[in-house]
């Protein structure tokens, strides 16, 4: 499960509307901007 309202938010970006709500983050970044939230990048698997 991810959680709602993450406190300890990695992302840099504290102005956005979508900091720390997981639920709104991960599926904008998958399907509006094609790539991974900021705390995801480091468990990506680059090949």
């Amino acid at each position: 499960m991810v959680p709602e309202n993450a406190a300890d938010c990695k992302c840099p970006k504290t102005d956005c509307p979508r900091h720390g709500n997981c639920n709104m983050c991960v599926p904008y970044h998958r399907d509006q901007k094609g790539d991974l939230p900021f705390c995801l990048r480091p468990l990506a698997v680059k090949s």
